[in-house]
């Protein structure tokens, strides 16, 4: 029983800070802050920068609400 009240507890903290990334223009995790850091919103600008580097391309497909 203590075992299920500890995983419930674990699991509730997780799913609340899963939205902590989603914040608006005004918190974390803006398009501004983004682009500050070098991230590039369109398919074929970062496969143009990773073939011009040679490194490997990271996508990362997300929900824009």
């Amino acid at each position: 029983m203590n075992r299920v009240g500890i995983l419930a507890i674990g699991l509730a903290t997780l799913m609340g800070t899963s939205a902590e990334g989603q914040k608006g223009p005004k918190g974390r995790g803006s398009e501004a802050e983004a682009v500050r850091n070098g991230w590039l919103f369109s398919l074929a600008a970062g496969k143009a920068q990773a073939a011009k580097t040679n490194k490997p391309l990271m996508v990362v497909m997300r929900c824009v609400p």
